[in-house]
Order: structure tokens, then sequence, then C-alpha cells
């Protein structure tokens, strides 16, 4: 199996939390997630986002 490696974070301001809402036409759309994006070859976690 191919291994994906990913970057999310988990943003609290106030005690809220901010997560996002997949578009419906996209994979797993309609679902909740945290801000993220994968890490490519030669990018920081950090950059990822």
């Amino acid at each position: 199996m191919k291994q994906v490696h990913v970057a999310v974070a988990v943003a609290v301001v106030n005690e809220d939390i901010l997560i996002a809402r997949r578009p419906d036409d996209k994979h797993q759309g309609g679902l909740w997630e945290f801000p993220g994006g994968k890490v490519e070859p030669g990018e920081t976690t950090a950059e990822a986002l």
C-alpha cells in the first residue's frame, strides 16, 4: 500500500475550532476536515499547510 504523508492543523481561537467542509463534487464530498495538505518530497510539514 502506498504511503501518503499529510500535515494538518487544529486552529483554536477563543475556544472556536476551524474546520472545513469538503466540496460536494470532490472525493468524500460533504465531510468535515481540518485544514491541511499532502507533504510533497522535499517539503516541510509547515510548507504543506
